[in-house]
């Protein structure tokens, strides 16, 4: 099997983790901790070491980090400018992009010093792609 194909399990918990977020909008909760809620299952999905969600302040034209886990408390609310790093070229170009290597990707800008985050992938907004796991 290819490095980058999921298995059937991971495939349905991918689908179990939709349909589980899916159900947040029903429910009744701050916007936070949804995202949090979201964030959680990204990175059981994913065994993931660190995730984070950005959010874009249109008037400053940047990238803040608004819920994270895995990476150090002082990057909540850090700015990135859109066009730097995977998630600010996402945000630029509204387009998907999947790294299965960060290191290896030129566009990657390294925020946790630990170096641990190799991959990363772009979130769909709904209508735009604004940010990236």
């Amino acid at each position: 099997m290819q490095e980058n194909t999921i298995s059937k399990r991971q495939e349905g918990g991918a689908i179990d983790a939709l349909y589980r977020i899916s159900t947040l909008s029903g429910k009744r909760l701050n916007s936070v901790r949804a995202l949090e809620k979201i964030l959680d299952e990204v990175m059981q999905v994913f065994s993931a070491n660190s995730v984070s969600i950005s959010l874009l302040n249109a008037s400053s034209d940047t990238l803040f980090i608004e819920v994270q886990r895995g990476l150090p408390e002082k990057t909540r609310g850090f700015e990135l400018p859109v066009g730097v790093g995977i998630t600010g070229w996402v945000a630029a170009h509204g387009e998907p992009l999947l790294c299965q290597d960060v290191e290896q990707e030129e566009k990657y800008f390294q925020l946790d010093e630990t170096g641990e985050s190799r991959n990363g992938g772009s979130i769909d907004r709904g209508w735009t792609n604004r940010g990236c796991t």
